[in-house]
């Protein structure tokens, strides 16, 4: 009986929801922005979106290295590249290649499964968080603002501290009774461990029971990733004042506070890459402060290309994870 092979199947969907993006693509406001654009800038751009890069994959090689996972800030920055393509080309874009970033860990890097899904597990946990913590405080920065009248700012981050509060709810169980998970765990593992697929992945010697205690009482590690969290919000923060600034854009604190929220929440929204969720949100908010809708456009069309070399470059490295010569010596 013939086998079926997925790798194919995936490779089609993930390059035709990339050529379904690229469709959306203003390529002429992105070609008349992107000439603007001086060798200073691009220097200017391409670094701070490196730092956006590595301050994400520097907080998993934190918990990596924390849990003995001997893997490089380097593998780990493919990897998560990988990942996040996926996810980009996923509905919502927050989730997605998680699985495949499990997968890879493992099977790459003979990480432990259970050290590798508990590594990303409070990787992804910490982003989200920080993620949801920072945009509630901007929505409520908003709500007290002379913009406090353009929306229900209020209504909105009642929603974003409901969200926080779960996450918050899960890790004081987590932290408090973590015997009552680890047995959950295992009594689930328990009734599928003879599933061939699962034997496969997590071979027969492994017994997901995890000390979640121990780990998250390490408060200088929680720091550390609590920093590299905030740097990469940084870098994100300035890539988004430089951008404004490229497309001569309202200029004013609030009004990059209305720009930053309004683009954050669209990616919330389940739509492959926020393709036409950001696209609405930045069209209403520059008409909604006046602004020409070329900067509107020539703001998009920066943002699409960005996306567009992200993704690639996450493609790129997804072909190299897949390699069976690689994944089988288990080397970078």
């Amino acid at each position: 009986m013939m086998r079926f092979n997925r790798l194919p199947v995936l490779w089609l969907v993930a390059l035709g929801v990339a050529g379904w993006m690229l469709s959306q693509t203003p390529f002429a406001a992105a070609e008349q922005a992107l000439r603007g654009l001086g060798p200073d800038q691009w220097l200017v751009w391409l670094a701070v979106n490196a730092g956006i890069a590595l301050a994400g994959a520097s907080r998993w090689h934190l918990f990596t290295r924390c849990l003995g996972v001997s893997v490089t800030l380097n593998q780990l920055l493919k990897i998560r590249q990988a990942g996040l393509a996926v996810s980009f080309l996923t509905p919502g874009p927050q989730f997605g290649g998680e699985p495949l970033q499990v997968y890879w860990l493992h099977r790459r890097y003979r990480a432990p499964l259970p050290t590798a899904l508990l590594a990303l597990g409070l990787d992804r946990l910490y982003e989200f968080a920080v993620n949801l913590l920072l945009l509630a405080a901007g929505v409520f920065l908003l709500a007290r603002s002379p913009l406090a009248a353009i929306a229900d700012w209020q209504a909105v981050g009642v929603g974003l501290i409901g969200a926080l509060s779960s996450i918050a709810v899960a890790g004081r169980f987590l932290l408090g009774k973590p015997g009552r998970f680890t047995q959950a765990l295992q009594s689930l593992f328990r009734r599928w461990r003879q599933h061939s697929l699962l034997r496969a992945v997590i071979g027969d010697s492994h017994d997901p029971a995890w000390d979640w205690r121990a780990l998250l009482g390490q408060r200088r590690l929680m720091v550390q990733a609590l920093l590299w969290s905030l740097l990469g919000w940084a870098a994100l923060l300035a890539e988004l004042w430089l951008l404004l600034d490229w497309v001569v854009a309202p200029q004013g604190v609030w009004n990059f506070l209305l720009v930053l929220v309004a683009m954050r929440l669209a990616f919330l929204l389940p739509l492959p890459g926020g393709v036409g969720s950001l696209e609405m949100a930045m069209f209403w908010v520059f008409q909604y402060l006046h602004a020409a809708p070329g900067a509107a456009l020539a703001l998009i069309a920066l943002m699409r290309v960005r996306d567009a070399v992200f993704v690639a470059a996450g493609l790129g490295c997804m072909a190299w994870l897949g390699g069976w010569r690689a994944a089988k010596s288990g080397q970078a």
